[in-house]
């Protein structure tokens, strides 16, 4: 009889630890002990509405929450997918702004995106030979990231933007170095799914 009581109070004592509880989760609306409802979420949501403009999952968790502040970029290297659809702006020497004239290849490309809904869009910003590597590679990041502000001032979600510059790398048409070539000069958008 003794064991029993031992056991029945022992079973009684870690009810009342318990109960208190379970009664909050019950209180708060949770159904189990079970990580926050947003974390679970935002782990488990891997088809995200472009329209609600979600970011990639952070790759720094710590505790299972997410470090605030904590800022990603996607692997450029390995989560592109292929291409289906190639758009070319044309820049002015040495210039970095759309001009009228390309103007309408971004009306072009705003419609196509709101048609065909890719899935990505890398945005890649070139220059021609002149001037220096290191001048030419800053404005070719110049180049990439206007366009990449006209599309997202269109309501292009940059979840879907892969900014890069190549500089004077990656020519449309080969020249030796302190070349001026229009058709260098240029940032390529293309679609990707």
């Amino acid at each position: 009889m003794k064991n029993y009581q031992t056991k029945l109070a022992g079973l009684l004592a870690c009810c009342a630890i318990i109960s208190p509880t379970l009664a909050h989760a019950e209180m708060m609306g949770y159904q189990k002990m079970t990580p926050p409802l947003e974390i679970r979420n935002f782990k488990n949501y891997e088809h995200r509405e472009p329209c609600q403009q979600y970011k990639p999952t952070p790759s720094v968790l710590l505790n299972d929450r997410c470090v605030e502040g904590a800022i990603t970029t996607p692997d450029q290297s390995s989560a592109l997918m292929p291409v289906y659809a190639t758009y070319v702006i044309y820049f002015d020497f040495d210039k970095s702004v759309i001009n009228p004239t390309q103007q309408q290849v971004i009306e072009t490309l705003i419609r196509d995106v709101n048609t065909s809904h890719p899935r990505q869009i890398t945005v890649t910003g070139h220059t021609d030979t002149a001037g220096s590597a290191a001048y030419n590679e800053a404005l070719s990041a110049k180049r990439a990231d206007t366009v990449s502000k006209a599309l997202a001032s269109r309501n292009v979600s940059s979840f879907y933007l892969n900014e890069s510059a190549l500089g004077e790398q990656d020519l449309a048409v080969p020249t030796p170095d302190d070349t001026k070539l229009s058709t260098n000069r240029r940032v390529v958008v293309q679609f990707r799914k």
